[in-house]
C-alpha cells in the first residue's frame, strides 16, 4: 500500500492548468506524432531519482520514458544492452504526458521487440 501511494505522488497525473501549458503543449504534440511510429530509439540513463531511467529520441531531445514489457525475454535483453549508446525498440508509446518529479514530464512506451542495438548517432 506504501508503494502505490509513493508511486502515485512521484508520477501525479498533470492538472488541466498543467496541459494547457507550451512546453506540454509542445510535447504531448510531439508524442502523438511520435506514436504513429513502428520503432523507437530509446537509451539507458540513470538518475538519482524516481523518474525513469531510460530516454526516448523524440525529435532532436531526451525525453524520459517508462519502459514497459510482460515479456520475460524482452527484459533480459533490455538489461543486455543497457550499456549499449541507443537501441531502437518496437512497441506502442503512449500519446499522453505524465508528471515524474516536481518539473519533469515523461512518456511511457510498451515495448514488443528489440530492434537493433547501437544505433548510430544522429548527424
Amino acid at each position: 500500500m506504501v508503494m502505490i501511494l509513493s508511486l502515485g505522488m512521484g508520477c501525479a497525473s498533470l492538472t488541466n492548468y498543467e496541459r494547457s501549458t507550451p512546453a506540454l503543449a509542445a510535447l504531448a504534440d510531439a508524442l502523438q506524432a511520435e506514436a504513429t511510429q513502428e520503432s523507437h530509439v530509446i537509451r539507458w540513463n540513470p538518475v538519482n531519482c524516481d523518474c525513469p531511467e531510460w530516454e526516448l529520441l523524440l525529435r532532436d531531445r531526451w525525453v524520459r520514458t517508462e519502459v514497459l514489457t510482460d515479456d520475460e525475454e524482452l527484459t533480459q535483453g533490455l538489461v543486455k544492452v543497457q550499456s549499449q549508446v541507443k537501441v531502437e525498440v518496437g512497441g506502442t508509446l503512449s500519446p499522453s504526458p505524465y508528471r515524474c518529479g516536481p518539473s519533469l514530464l515523461c512518456s511511457s512506451l510498451r515495448i514488443s521487440e528489440i530492434v537493433s542495438r547501437g544505433v548510430k548517432p544522429l548527424p
